[in-house]
């Protein structure tokens, strides 16, 4: 017997592809009555489509794409956490992008047209009918012509912190955050605080947390002082020994450790090993408050990174239902959670 399509099923059902398609995705705008009657032609030919035929038929990939600069990257997988948790209760999967082999090797950055291949990620998903959605962590689209390309094609997109200001977006104050943990490295009375950040020409989070440093120094008298600022170049281990020797060398007795948790701890192992005290030869502050921070005794910014997931899936999913929906930001609170490191 010559295998069923999804065309046949249509025919015998009297509907169009597209209806047997929403059947199979249970779509909430087909009555009862049809999918039960498209499910029983269903079961008594034995049909499973292939992913082709159902996009062509209903358009829809039952697919989300997530887009992140690293795998590796805690906060990253911290999000992907909190969205599977929400993908679990539907009938979608996720397709994971990462930027890595763009972004790695070129800091410091003068020019963002260097990453504007960045952007051929989010207009190949579109193109190829990889997913129905994006979801994009920390990573802007650089390329205006890709940004009118998603507009234009009302392709639901939502950003965890990123920058863009034309699709829906998921964010946590992080000027907010650094502003509090400088603030209390101050009122604890020390002089030289030092920042270490992310790349603040790619991901806006990281500017925005430069910025609550800056803001904390200002109320408490001080100048910013270039000097004391320190970007990360890579995500391998020695980079926190390269941070640490760099700070030093500045003489500071505190960090801010904007760049997070995983730096941050890796700062506080290679102090140890050099017989530094801490705090009281250098206080460390992370960011994120990941599962082993308390370990170490990490004083850290907190930010709810699982719900900020959470959040972004459930936008993605109204969103694809409805691409008329009007933008939304939602953006969370953080807190500075006190422990021995500061």
């Amino acid at each position: 017997m010559q295998k069923i399509t999804i065309k046949d099923v249509a025919r015998i059902a009297k509907v169009h592809p597209a209806t047997v398609s929403r059947v199979m995705s249970n779509d909430t705008r087909i009555s009862e009555e049809t999918k039960e009657k498209v499910n029983k032609i269903i079961k008594k030919y034995k049909f499973t489509p292939s992913s082709v035929a159902r996009i062509l038929a209903g358009g829809k990939t039952n697919t989300v794409a997530v887009i992140t600069p690293s795998i590796f990257a805690h906060f990253a997988v911290m999000a992907m956490r909190g969205i599977e948790t929400e993908l679990i209760k539907t009938n979608y999967d996720y397709l994971i992008y990462s930027t890595s082999k763009f972004a790695l090797g070129k800091f410091p950055v003068k020019d963002k047209k260097e990453f504007i291949h960045i952007s051929e990620i989010f207009k190949k998903i579109i193109l190829e009918r990889k997913a129905d959605g994006v979801i994009s962590i920390s990573i802007n689209i650089y390329d205006q012509k890709v940004v009118d390309f998603y507009k234009k094609n009302k392709f639901p997109i939502v950003f965890i912190e990123g920058k863009e200001k034309w699709g829906h977006r998921v964010t946590v104050d992080n000027i907010e955050g650094t502003y509090l943990a400088t603030k209390y490295l101050l009122e604890k009375g020390k002089k030289r605080i030092g920042l270490v950040t992310g790349r603040i020409e790619l991901i806006e989070s990281q500017k925005d947390r430069l910025k609550g440093y800056k803001k904390a120094l200002q109320e408490g008298g001080k100048e910013f002082n270039k000097n004391l600022f320190y970007q990360i170049t890579s995500h391998e281990k020695e980079e926190s020994n390269r941070i640490l020797e760099y700070m030093q060398k500045q003489k500071v007795d505190a960090i801010m450790c904007a760049a997070g948790d995983w730096f941050a701890t890796g700062i506080i192992k290679s102090a140890r090993e050099k017989k530094i005290k801490i705090p009281d030869d250098i206080a460390i502050i992370g960011y994120d408050d990941l599962d082993f921070a308390g370990h170490f005794g990490l004083t850290t910014v907190k930010q709810p990174i699982i719900e900020m997931g959470q959040e972004a899936f459930k936008l993605i999913m109204e969103a694809i239902k409805n691409k008329n929906i009007e933008q939304r930001h939602i953006q969370l609170k953080p807190e500075l959670i006190k422990r021995d490191s500061a």
